[in-house]
């Protein structure tokens, strides 16, 4: 899902991050657009009547200008002042994007010394809008909001999430040993130390059938002191932890877009996952994707033929992908309302926030972010 026409981040032009940028308030409005409709569902909402709201705050990429952007990222992150900061791994590259959508320049640089990554897989904000970014290495650069270098750790897991805690620690959760040959168990969640660069505390352990792989746990902070959320990507059980390890909340659910559809003619459909959880006052916001119903008609026998390998463009995700945003009471993790979102959506972000992936027709990559709401039936 990537598109060529035009790379101002590539070549000897590569844009400092200014040490003397601006804070930029979070932008207005653009439009507002009402989900697409209801998401699929087994469960009656609990509030039915309810109307799930996206207002576009911005969008990010262009066909041929400095806004680009390489295609969808791995991940995307937002600061309270609306900068936008996005991974490109493969790219070694971390862009930045005020909160109008205009970029702003990489943070970082390519190499191995301080304040440079070669795959930049995950970033964060931390307190004061420290930028924290996790490179394939397993090294944790941590720089101001100017883009000034602060530190470099290098963190003892094999990390796929990684949060902040009220308390000034961290949460890593894992994803080890990629592929077993034999049933085992793993610890996923370690409480991280960044004074010491150690592990205090590790705890959920989960059984890895053989030639399996550990599941990918979601993380996020919770309203309470030193807690945090967890939920793994390709299942629906949420439960809400404090740093010593203590379940403090858990509710499981099945909602039928959850449900891998039956393969066509030898070709495994699109899988479930969720992609962001966000505890918002009372309730739980929790973003995924899952297969269109249509997904048969743009994967095909031809396009998996053991002679040939399919092309991103040619699998079209934001064809055979639908995005769904469901809410939740987050005391009894009943469902409250759910809709179908436009996009992919990549993530749930700080401040009521999400942000999804599209392609126009001329596969030029867009970011767009918008402020959710629910309105209430008196509303």
């Amino acid at each position: 899902m990537s598109c060529s026409h035009y790379n101002p981040w590539l070549g000897s032009g590569l844009r400092n991050f200014s040490t003397a940028l601006v804070v930029i308030g979070v932008a207005h409005a653009l439009g507002t657009v009402d989900a697409i409709d209801a998401a699929q569902s087994d469960e009656q909402p609990t509030c039915p009547e309810c109307v799930i709201h996206l207002d576009l705050v911005t969008t990010i990429g262009s066909l041929d200008g400095p806004d680009w952007i390489p295609g969808e990222p791995f991940s995307i992150a937002r600061d309270s002042s609306g900068r936008i900061y996005m991974a490109y791994p493969w790219e070694g590259l971390v862009p930045v994007f005020d909160a109008e959508g205009r970029v702003l320049g990489p943070i970082g640089r390519s190499g191995e010394g301080p304040g440079e990554y070669q795959s930049p897989f995950l970033v964060r904000i931390g307190r004061s809008d420290t930028v924290m970014v996790l490179d394939a290495s397993r090294q944790l650069s941590i720089v101001t909001p100017s883009g000034s270098y602060v530190r470099r750790m290098r963190v003892p897991v094999q990390a796929v999430d990684f949060i902040m805690t009220d308390g000034g620690g961290m949460v890593f959760s894992e994803q080890p040993g990629v592929i077993r040959a034999e049933a085992t168990e793993a610890t996923i969640l370690h409480v991280f130390n960044p004074v010491d660069a150690a592990v205090e505390r590790s705890f959920h352990t989960v059984q890895v059938d053989g030639g399996g792989a550990a599941p990918r746990f979601r993380l996020a902070a919770a309203r309470e002191l030193d807690r945090f959320w967890a939920i793994p990507h390709n299942g629906y059980e949420v439960t809400q932890y404090a740093v010593d390890g203590t379940v403090t909340r858990q509710f499981t659910r099945d909602p039928s877009w959850m449900r891998r559809p039956p393969f066509n003619d030898g070709i495994g459909s699109p899988r479930p996952g969720i992609y962001g959880v966000l505890e918002v006052e009372e309730r739980l916001w929790i973003a995924g994707r899952h297969a269109a119903e249509d997904w048969a008609r743009y994967w095909t026998p031809e396009l998996f033929a053991e002679d040939r390998e399919a092309t991103a463009a040619e699998l079209q995700y934001g064809k055979v992908y639908r995005s769904v945003l469901e809410v939740l009471d987050i005391e009894t993790g009943q469902l409250v309302t759910s809709a179908s979102v436009p996009g992919l959506v990549l993530a749930l972000l700080p401040d009521r926030h999400v942000a999804t992936y599209r392609e126009d027709d001329a596969a030029v990559p867009f970011v767009d972010v918008y402020r959710i709401s629910v309105s209430e039936p008196s509303q």
